[in-house]
């Protein structure tokens, strides 16, 4: 299964016909449940965009053929990537899909490719055909999608989005109110877009745990890379996925929607972002398939991995023609504070419990009053009197904290070539008007890789040292703690013609 999978992503979008035969047979011949939804969802991946009409007339007759819920599903989701990008010349396919009306499966189909046809096309009239069959469809499966689709057709457009949804969010049907808050949260991903987190946060509290479960993953989607400074809601938002997974009475569901929330949140060390669109704002394929098979995790959570596809990294890297980093100093016109990392989480600290003391019966009293008379006094318990030191200290406490209140952070801050650079962060920058020996041959504003121009050629250039990796080399046998360093594998050879 996962060999079927790996060959998909390193075949995403090639339109091997050889590599798809391979996954054919593998489909065929095993006949297995897993193995066969893995196969589906690969094929998909390799002729993604391909309009290829054999493999759609072969997979769509497979679906009718096989009894395996779980090899429907993945030809589902393959059969939709065939179009992705297509647009208008999808629509012989998708009205052939949806003639099978006794078939669910069938519809599903045709729902998910008119979501990759039309990705992040904000066409109004595809949109208005999905609230139809949000309307009107009886499966509860093609009303989730339907409305799933929504939000990929309209990526980009968090406004638009929010228009045709928001009534969605009071349907009684869990399934669309579902897939209301995964369109909302695809529509707006990394935008941090405040109207988006106040519908989405009532969803929390739904009494369906599939509800709650997509409200965590949307949010997440939301309000990924943003701090207090951008958007305030996060901090709550991070309180509620502590406190999900950490309850005991919370259920299974909603706590696999608060790891997963957890994870999208801090992906790539906080330095990458979700996005269907590319830096031009074009629908990026990578992002979209990816985005598109992780949401198939309501079937096998195995499927979560796919989300990596979607995210991007927030950097700026200067280059010279070289193709080496320079060192060049960037101005950041908002302050250091603002597109920080967040604090890491604090270990909460054990409280002392005090003694309480025992209570005496009035009889032992009596007992014991002869010898309590014999016995000396005791003595006082010496307490440490407060003296001029103590005050003192204190009082320089609260001074610095006086000065640290009075001193404000610089409206500005400089970052150096190569610097972490989040999506809202990049209307803030420019270069420095002084001193500086290069010039961008593209606005810094697009963030990524930026080549640089020098201004002096004869002027010696400083680059950027490169950083020694982390970790044991190979060469020492030992590590710093004293184990021992793992030998890699040796070269063999790996053939494709036994699967």
């Amino acid at each position: 299964m996962e060999d079927v999978w790996v060959l998909g992503l390193a075949a995403l979008g090639t339109r091997s016909v050889k590599i798809y035969e391979h996954l054919r047979e593998c489909l065929y011949s095993q006949n297995e449940a897993v193995s066969g939804e893995g196969a589906g969802i690969a094929m998909g991946l390799v002729l993604a965009g391909s309009m290829n009409q054999s493999a759609f007339d072969e997979m769509r007759s497979y679906i009718l053929d096989t009894q395996h819920d779980k090899i429907q599903r993945g030809l589902r989701t393959g059969i939709a990537m065939l179009a992705y990008g297509m647009l208008e010349k999808a629509e012989p396919w998708i009205e052939i899909l949806e003639s099978f009306h006794s078939e669910s499966i069938m519809r599903q189909t045709a729902v998910c490719m008119i979501a990759m046809a039309y990705a992040g096309s904000g066409n109004a009239e595809v949109v208005k055909r999905l609230l139809e069959k949000v309307a009107a469809d009886p499966s509860s499966d093609v009303k989730r999608f339907a409305t799933i689709a929504i939000g990929f057709v309209l990526s980009g457009n968090p406004e638009l989005c929010l228009s045709h949804t928001g009534m969605l969010f009071e349907h009684f049907n869990g399934h669309i109110r579902y897939g209301a808050a995964i369109a909302l949260g695809i529509a707006c991903a990394g935008s941090g877009y405040k109207e988006s987190v106040s519908r989405l946060e009532p969803l929390l509290q739904a009494k369906e745990n599939f509800v709650r479960q997509g409200a965590l993953i949307a949010l997440s989607f939301v309000l990924i890379q943003h701090t207090e400074s951008t958007c305030s809601n996060v901090v709550e938002f991070r309180k509620t996925i502590t406190k999900t997974i950490t309850e005991k009475s919370e259920d299974t569901i909603t706590k696999f929607g608060a790891i997963v929330a957890q994870g999208i949140l801090d992906a790539g060390g906080r330095n990458v972002t979700l996005s269907l669109h590319n830096r031009d704002g074009q629908p990026d394929m990578p992002s979209v398939l990816g985005t598109f098979v992780f949401l198939q995790h309501w079937y096998w959570h195995s499927l979560t991995h796919f989300i990596s596809l979607a995210f991007q990294p927030t950097c700026l890297i200067g280059l010279n023609k070289g193709l080496k980093m320079p060192k060049i100093v960037f101005r950041c016109n908002t302050k250091a504070s603002y597109f920080a990392y967040p604090p890491p989480l604090e270990d909460k600290k054990k409280v002392e419990v005090e003694k309480v003391e025992v209570a005496v019966l009035s009889t032992t009293n009596k007992k014991k009053g002869g010898e309590k008379k014999k016995e000396q006094e005791p003595e006082k318990m010496e307490v440490d009197e407060p003296t001029d030191e103590t005050h003192s200290d204190d009082k320089e406490k609260s001074d610095e904290r006086v000065n640290k209140e009075a001193v404000q952070e610089p409206s500005f801050h400089n970052i150096s070539n190569p610097a972490r650079v989040v999506r809202l962060q990049l209307r803030k920058l420019s270069m420095p008007t002084e001193g500086s020996h290069y010039t961008p041959i593209k606005s810094i504003t697009r963030g990524g890789i930026i080549m640089f121009e020098r201004l002096n050629e004869d002027e010696e250039e400083e680059l950027v040292e490169a950083a020694i990796a982390g970790g044991v080399s190979s060469d020492s046998g030992d590590s710093k703690d004293g184990m021992k360093t793992v030998a890699p594998h040796e070269p063999f050879n790996f053939s494709l013609l036994n699967y």
